[in-house]
């Protein structure tokens, strides 16, 4: 059923079904037509409970997906651009993770070529050669912290979005383009944290990739309980107590890890994630053994060493990746991808800053491989 559904809201991007209200959220959409799917079913009380609990479950694995708070936060109009790669969902990169990579792309690159920790102050670009001057400066100038100032041909920018959202407004001499500080503020950005347990003994069977929790719900959350969430500091007080007492509901399951026997990873999103970012270990260790020993029925094994990541506490990331929301549209993407141009005397244009990154990408945006095409993109227009 949430199979069909989601492929009749994909078209709506691609253009094979029009919408009455551009503004519409996928939200919206899920749960006009999951409530006539289930209604059609002729289920008793308890079957729609169950029902309407496994959406529930797909929604947090949407917005896991996207970074959003809630799948009303996503533009149901663009929704459908996100492309889905041939071939199998995870990719194991070994013990080495993403570092592997990184370790590849460093090979051939001169150590002097890359400085590390220096963080960027400002990035002054369509500057003249001196005070009075009308004659253009090719180069880029860009300030660090540490009083430094380094000279480029062309700066580019792979920041993530929740940065700039953060810095854009002090970052570029002159200010970056209306319409690119347009974009930057309407395109969403959320944060997604994972949880990793290691246990004394695995106490899962070993074909099971993943246990899922789904609870009972009575309805979906509406939009309007939604929005009634924190536009107040009363409100926001409320959220924060309802969110210390139900962010468990959010942590959708476990999946294993490949090459960790011992191992399993957990997801969560959204203000849950941010909140749970800044719990106590022992606490959020303890909940998911309660968790896990509800779910499965198990006597859980002891946990020897959890890692959770914090992706918006981070000061150069303040989340993990972007979706397009509600009220932002596909070509903000490429306005924010778009390089910032000096024109000089001569007329010439020169891309002198210039952007990639997971959030410059309309078909893969939000993933890792979404960000590595933009880099080649860049290279290659330089």
């Amino acid at each position: 059923m949430y199979k069909k559904i989601s492929d009749k809201n994909d078209k709506y991007a691609r253009g094979q079904l029009s919408l009455d209200d551009p503004y519409m959220s996928l939200g919206d959409a899920l749960d006009k037509d999951v409530k006539r799917e289930i209604d059609e079913m002729k289920l008793t009380q308890r079957e729609q409970h169950l029902m309407f609990g496994l959406v529930e479950w797909f929604k947090i694995v949407e917005c896991l997906d996207n970074a959003c708070q809630t799948v009303n936060d996503i533009s149901l109009r663009w929704f459908g651009e996100y492309e889905v790669l041939p071939g199998s969902y995870y990719i194991e990169l070994g013990q080495g993770g993403f570092q592997s990579v990184v370790d590849v792309l460093h090979k051939g690159l001169p150590d002097q070529c890359i400085k590390y920790n220096k963080k960027v102050q400002r990035i002054v670009w369509n500057r003249v050669k001196g005070e009075g001057s009308e004659v253009k400066d090719r180069l880029v100038s860009i300030e660090t912290t540490d009083g430094e100032n380094s000279l480029a041909d062309h700066v580019l920018v792979t920041c993530s979005l929740g940065y700039l959202k953060e810095n854009v407004a002090n970052l570029f001499q002159p200010a970056v383009p209306k319409d690119k500080k347009l974009a930057i503020e309407k395109l969403g950005f959320g944060t997604v944290d994972k949880i990793f347990l290691q246990f004394e003994k695995p106490f899962w069977d070993k074909d099971v990739d993943a246990l899922s929790f789904v609870w009972d719900y009575e309805f979906p959350v509406s939009k309007a309980q939604v929005e009634h969430e924190g536009d107040t500091n009363l409100e926001m007080q409320e959220s924060v107590e309802e969110i210390k007492n139900t962010w468990h509901k959010k942590v959708c399951g476990f999946e294993t890890v490949d090459g960790h026997s011992d191992v399993l990873v957990g997801w969560i999103h959204g203000k849950e994630a941010e909140f749970v970012e800044n719990m106590d270990a022992d606490e959020v260790k303890e909940t998911c053994v309660k968790l896990l020993n509800k779910f499965t029925g198990k006597e859980i094994p002891k946990v020897t060493k959890m890692i959770l990541t914090r992706w918006k506490s981070d000061e150069y990331a303040r989340g993990s990746y972007s979706y397009i929301s509600v009220g932002a549209k596909g070509p903000d993407v490429d306005t924010l991808a778009q390089p910032m141009y000096m024109t000089t005397e001569n007329n010439e244009k020169i891309p002198q800053v210039l952007f990639a990154g997971e959030a410059t990408t309309r078909k893969f945006i939000s993933t890792t491989h979404g960000a590595f095409t933009t880099g080649e993109r860049e290279a290659i227009r330089l």
